[in-house]
């Protein structure tokens, strides 16, 4: 089941929020493997509040935006694989020794 990736294309990393109480999120680095799986890479240098479910919410972002803007049902909800790699430096999540998710 592993990925293997052979060439990354840089894309946008830039989303704009659905709404005006929705802001923008800006990913440090978003790549699309030559079979469209995409790739979020986060780099945290210091310790944040509610980084897993800001985690979640940036890979659900990406599945989002994915929906065309009109005939839902011609599209059938066929997404592209998205991973979320968030590297951390000087800290670690406090219930990693627990999680299988978690490779540290």
């Amino acid at each position: 089941g592993r990925k293997n990736i052979v060439d990354l294309v840089y894309v946008r990393n830039e989303h704009v929020g659905d709404g005006v109480e929705i802001g923008t999120v800006i990913f440090d680095l978003m790549c699309t493997t030559a079979d469209g799986a995409k790739f979020v890479i986060e780099v945290q240098r210091t310790a944040q509040v509610n980084l897993k479910r800001r985690m979640l919410y940036y890979g659900s972002k990406i599945i989002a935006d994915q929906a065309p803007k009109g005939n839902r049902k011609a599209w059938n909800y066929e997404v592209t694989e998205v991973y979320v790699i968030v590297l951390m430096d000087g800290f670690v999540l406090p219930d990693a020794e627990e999680s299988q998710a978690v490779m540290h």
